[in-house]
């Protein structure tokens, strides 16, 4: 019997010197070792294996008489830590709801739903306040979209299902992407609805599509733009639904969608086992070591839910004749690390080359203090999404507010001008232009745009730099300028004049001018 004690206590000082914390992270998941509170736990269950394990050696003859109290005392202090543990979630829990109740006001935007949790209240105008960040107005229609300026009679529809992001929390119905292609892209022969809803997963805008599919006729397109993220916002992982079993503040979420491997049901959110798993989840020390020990036990996978419900969806779509594309929106800190979670294995389309690769740029499309788009980020997504469906032929020439050029000017060997999109108003000529990365270009250019006469002198024009510096466009990213040109007041033919510039010695250095082929015709 000693000899069993000197050798289990060995076992428990050398258990403790491998399994330290970087050991136990890297061969878990070694994102939890960021989190400062995980290492001192795992640091202190090591301490305590190799003091266990050199007092068993060293009285071992007193642990084989007190064997039995002494494993019901860990036993009962490994409970008592857990216990306080949840008490510090359950704290942290109604902490952060109690500061959100003082920071954001929502009303009139939501409503509760047996399958959903929540959706937007039909034909409803709510209001959404982020105290010092934000103060917007939303506006839905009877099916609790939130409104895009439509006109005419539509020869098909682009539906776009979301989250946050794509229905535009903290701006306008007029600022959001699915809006600003209604407005100033899409002709008036393709109506475009916003589905995206604050806060939803992969399981909610499934359900919201099935709840909506009556209304998806041949030719429609059926567009699904979550984050990466919106992936683990499943029942199963548990972690963004456990924040509703103690939120009441804004809307009680009495039930959630569930994908049981087949098909989604709403079961029922707030009960006695999902309050312990929800205080278990977040506590601040060993919140994380007990979501690892419950995905080894139940063996989910979020990724291939999602693969299977968003099949269903294209299924559906195909067979009413319709188009269906799946286009990940990337977060700011996704376009300079990747994305949160793999998802290499959808089948989507990638629009992550249309956005800047610099920290500082991508903080310009956020909005400040809240981190979701603000105009400009809508602005870009609109151009990504747009030009990605038309270079994958689901969205024709024909559709097109823009007349398209396509185009193929070098600059310098180090970036090309691929495209040249073109829309005249009354009073402007509007420009996108499409640049793309050969090499990392040496200078910050300048863009010019001028209408030249008969004379082949300047009668308008404009000097403007790019949404982000060209010396940051990496190779086969794009980047789309956008560039109203005042027209002049008499009528006449003008021709289009596009180059860049820079600046060398105080010279001005002028570089890939062309002259369009097609002019503009001035009435």
């Amino acid at each position: 019997m000693s000899k069993v004690f000197v050798i289990s206590g060995a076992l428990l000082i050398l258990l403790g010197l491998i399994c330290n914390a970087w050991v136990f992270f890297w061969l878990v998941d070694n994102t939890l070792l960021d989190n400062p509170p995980n290492r001192v736990f795992i640091w202190v269950f090591d301490i305590a294996l190799i003091a266990l394990g050199i007092a068993i050696i060293k009285f071992k003859a007193r642990f084989l008489k007190n064997l039995v109290p002494l494993a019901l005392g860990i036993f009962f202090s490994l409970i008592l830590f857990v216990a306080l543990d949840a008490f510090l979630g359950y704290k942290i829990l109604i902490a952060e709801n109690s500061d959100e109740s003082d920071q954001i006001q929502i009303e009139n935007v939501n409503i509760p739903d047996d399958k959903l949790g929540w959706k937007p209240k039909p034909n409803a105008t709510g209001t959404h306040k982020n105290k010092g960040v934000f103060d917007v107005t939303y506006v839905f229609d009877e099916h609790g979209f939130k409104t895009v300026d439509n006109q005419g009679d539509a020869d098909f529809s682009l539906f776009f299902f979301g989250d946050s992001y794509t229905f535009g929390q903290g701006v306008t119905n007029a600022d959001t992407f699915p809006n600003i292609l209604a407005d100033e892209y899409l002709a008036d022969s393709v109506h475009v609805f916003n589905a995206g809803v604050m806060g939803y997963g992969i399981p909610q805008m499934v359900q919201r599509f099935l709840d909506v599919q009556n209304h998806i006729q041949p030719g429609d397109v059926v567009v699904f733009t979550p984050l990466s993220r919106d992936i683990e916002r499943n029942l199963k992982d548990f972690m963004f639904p456990a924040q509703f079993i103690f939120k009441d503040s804004i809307i009680k979420v009495e039930n959630y969608p569930y994908f049981n491997g087949d098909t989604l049901q709403a079961v029922q959110l707030d009960t006695p086992y999902n309050r312990i798993k929800a205080l278990l989840f977040y506590a601040p020390f060993s919140g994380n070591n007990t979501r690892f020990l419950y995905r080894l036990l139940t063996r989910y996978d979020t990724t291939a839910d999602a693969q299977k419900m968003l099949n269903t969806v294209k299924s559906i779509t195909e067979a009413k004749g319709a188009h269906f594309v799946l286009i990940f929106l990337p977060r700011r800190n996704e376009r300079i690390n990747g994305y949160d979670v793999d998802i290499s294995g959808f089948d989507y389309l990638d629009i992550m080359p249309f956005y800047p690769s610099k920290k500082a740029d991508l903080n310009k499309l956020k909005i400040e203090g809240d981190g979701h788009w603000n105009r400009l980020g809508h602005e870009i997504t609109a151009r990504a999404i747009l030009e990605t469906l038309r270079q994958a032929g689901i969205v024709d020439s024909a559709h097109l507010k823009y007349s398209t050029q396509p185009v193929s000017i070098a600059v310098e060997d180090q970036l090309r001008l691929a495209q040249v999109s073109r829309r005249q108003t009354a009073s402007q000529l509007l420009l996108d232009l499409a640049w793309q990365g050969i090499t990392r270009p040496h200078h910050d250019y300048t863009i010019f745009a001028q209408l030249l006469d008969a004379n082949q002198q300047r009668v308008s024009g404009i000097d403007e730099l790019p949404p982000w510096p060209f010396t940051t466009l990496n190779p086969n990213e794009t980047m789309i300028s956008h560039h109203a040109v005042p027209l002049p007041e008499q009528p006449g033919t003008y021709h289009i004049l596009l180059g860049l510039y820079y600046f060398k010695d105080d010279q001005l250095v002028n570089v890939g001018a062309v002259t369009l082929d097609q002019p503009v015709t001035v009435h």
